[in-house]
């Protein structure tokens, strides 16, 4: 058992799982964990919660937020 690692997986090994979630699950559009990060904030954002508390949660640098804050603003109003 890996115990030296903060998160012992691949990328590779995580691209297959999710493949293989898709097939089971039949979900045709893509996923991947950024467009599951992307889905957590977006409904965050939509049920009121504040962007700096769902940013630091997430582990987003400071000075990318306000660049990331704009991207899921946009992505909110186009109801994905």
């Amino acid at each position: 058992m890996i115990e030296d690692k903060l998160f012992p997986f691949t990328d590779r090994f995580l691209r297959m799982i999710f493949e293989e979630l898709k097939q089971q699950t039949g979900i045709e559009k893509e996923l991947t964990p950024k467009t599951l990060r992307h889905t957590h904030v977006v409904r965050a954002y939509k049920r009121g919660e504040d962007f700096d508390a769902v940013f630091e949660r997430i582990g987003l640098a400071p000075d990318s937020r306000q660049e990331a804050e704009e991207m899921y603003k946009r992505l909110a109003a186009k109801r994905i």
